[in-house]
């Protein structure tokens, strides 16, 4: 019960210089084994988000869920929910028919400012819709209108008004615009799209279940039972319960495909079953490392128990002498391991 911490730091920072050589050794050790631990979750963890990415580009979005043919009222009630981290509702109106687009799938809607950050829609050229009559458009439409790339042109668009709830067309709207800006619709899209400005709302009939909510929740966790929480907590119900009377809506598939709570168990069980041979080949290479050293010492520690060292204390040095060498064994490989796994990275996305 004597205060001997200081001659236990004394003693194992003496036998650290002591066996300097292997030391060397079992910090390197150390190190190749952090950042192993490191690459590995680094790419893992990458190759997940890069898939995440890749799948947001082809479903048109990094929203978690939408609600899809509501009004305006049902739009107001879902996106006032305290899991909710941002909502983006889009008017859809129809597409755009003008004899140059013969074929082309060109969708024209209204959109909240914040649609655009969430549905990956820089503009090249311009800004957002200002006036009443601004539009923002695909560049790729406009070259197929035999137009140039330029910004405050005008442009004569019919627009075919289509009700989202069944599909039925439910009249046209001609009208000329002035481009305020120009963007590029992702590659992978499957749709070109053109966006009005909000003031042009009255000018035009839009049935009143064509608005679509997009949401961003707190986590991308269990997302159909988040959305059907949502339905329930404002009085709603699943359309596939009740076709007729309830909302659909939709689960991000680009989260969906990855998410770890749609696994099956025989997944989980691998994964799990991989994850810890992982960390068993690290713990046996250390403590074998650390084992051949403290079997190396054995004459050290007999000396030192005969003196009349007790066994507690000798666990002590040992762990001092393991700790000391980890304390910065460990972040140089973690650091390294980082590195490492973010040069790779892109090669193997590649």
């Amino acid at each position: 019960k004597i205060k001997n911490n200081k001659v236990l730091n004394k003693t194992t920072f003496s036998l650290l210089k002591y066996n300097k050589n292997r030391n060397i050794i079992s910090s390197i050790a150390i190190i190749l084994t952090a950042l192993m631990f490191t690459t590995i979750f680094t790419i893992g963890f990458g190759l997940k988000k890069s898939m995440e990415y890749e799948r947001m580009r082809l479903s048109g979005g990094d929203y978690h869920i939408s609600f899809k043919n509501i009004d305006d009222k049902e739009v107001e009630n879902l996106r006032n929910n305290k899991i909710i981290k941002n909502s983006s509702n889009r008017k859809v109106i129809g597409y755009c028919k003008n004899n140059e687009l013969y074929g082309e799938n060109a969708e024209v809607s209204i959109v909240d400012d914040s649609y655009y950050n969430h549905s990956f829609i820089n503009l090249n050229k311009g800004t957002f819709p200002k006036e009443k009559k601004d539009i923002i458009i695909d560049g790729n439409l406009l070259n197929l209108l035999g137009l140039k790339e330029e910004i405050n042109q005008k442009v004569n668009l019919t627009i075919e008004i289509h009700d989202s709830k069944n599909g039925s067309i439910t009249g046209y709207k001609s009208d000329e615009f002035n481009i305020s800006g120009i963007f590029y619709t992702d590659e992978l899209s499957l749709a070109k799209f053109i966006f009005l400005n909000k003031g042009y709302i009255s000018e035009i009939n839009i049935p009143k279940n064509n608005n679509d909510l997009y949401l961003n929740l707190n986590n991308s966790l269990f997302l159909d039972k988040k959305a059907n929480n949502i339905l329930n907590e404002n009085g709603y119900i699943n359309s596939e319960i009740d076709k007729n009377n309830g909302i659909s809506y939709g689960v991000n598939w680009a989260y969906s495909s990855v998410d770890f709570s749609n696994l099956e168990i025989s997944n989980i069980l691998i994964m799990v079953f991989l994850l810890l041979i992982i960390i068993l080949t690290g713990y046996l290479i250390i403590y074998n490392i650390f084992n051949i050293s403290a079997f190396l010492d054995i004459k050290i520690y007999g000396l030192m128990k005969s003196i009349g060292t007790t066994s507690k204390q000798l666990k002590k040095i040992i762990v001092k002498q393991a700790l000391f060498i980890s304390l910065w064994s460990i972040p140089i490989g973690i650091v390294f391991g980082y590195i490492l796994g973010n040069f790779l990275l892109p090669k193997i996305i590649s």
